[in-house]
């Protein structure tokens, strides 16, 4: 999913557990993660999480079943997230402990904001000019 240079601004904030994006991205997202979803099979709950905010219990299979989404952000720099980082367990929002929830709400018109659901499996590098993202190797490490 391109993210527009000069169209968005994108903080990085590891007190923020969401990613929040802005209302066409956000769409943009859910059509890239749902497609032709239905109401039956293992992503029938796919538009629910994004257009009611719904938490759901899904097996690990059902989990699995859900796309990666890939962010193309600036200077050619992509951002992948597995639907174990934005579909996520533990949420206060669930009802119980198998239940998911989705990791990712709309916000402002031009700023969106990375948050623990995106850097989770990334090593981050700040410094005074710039952002570095590296993919953990989850062989070796975490």
């Amino acid at each position: 999913i391109p993210v527009s240079k000069g169209d968005s601004m994108a903080f990085l904030d590891t007190g923020t557990n969401d990613i929040v994006l802005p209302e066409t991205l956000y769409a943009a997202v859910e059509a890239a993660v749902c497609g032709g979803s239905g109401s039956a099979g293992p992503t029938a709950h796919c538009h629910a999480f994004f257009q009611q905010g719904i938490c759901a219990a899904l097996t690990p299979s059902q989990l699995d079943a859900y796309p990666d989404i890939v962010l193309h952000l600036d200077k050619g720099v992509e951002l992948k997230m597995t639907s174990r980082d934005y579909l996520l367990y533990g949420s206060p929002a669930a009802a119980s402990a198998d239940e998911v929830c989705l990791g990712i709400g709309k916000g402002g018109e031009r700023f969106f904001i990375l948050g623990d659901t995106a850097m989770r499996s990334q090593y981050i590098v700040f410094t005074l000019q710039e952002v570095g993202f590296g993919k953990v190797n989850t062989k070796t490490c975490g």
